[in-house]
């Protein structure tokens, strides 16, 4: 996913994955506490909602910055895309962040 949004350095990947765990790891929390609360069927239908939100947009995002960007052949042979529309990679990756919250 981050390589199709020009995200291709392996240590900006790895920041992004980390902190996303972290936030896994919070909702997840958070959620099973709720469940006692507002029960698992509204847990389980906010949960679909959200995440068929979230994922369509992510992938409306990722078109978006696709057509936008320049296909170029790197040094190894292998394409990738670069002079995207950045508004579109970044809320790629607060979609990826909020479909994860509705995913916990």
């Amino acid at each position: 996913v981050f390589d199709g949004i020009g995200i291709t350095d392996p240590t900006d990947q790895l920041l992004i994955n980390g902190i996303l765990q972290i936030w896994n790891l919070g909702w997840a929390l958070l959620a099973s506490f709720m469940v006692d609360r507002i029960g698992r069927r509204v847990l389980f239908l906010t949960s679909a909602a959200g995440m068929i939100i979230f994922y369509t947009l992510q992938t409306a995002m990722s078109g978006v910055f696709q057509n936008s960007a320049e296909k170029y052949v790197k040094a190894d042979g292998s394409e990738g895309l670069r002079g995207g529309n950045t508004g579109a990679a970044h809320s790629v990756i607060a979609f990826i962040f909020l479909f994860y919250a509705a995913y916990e």
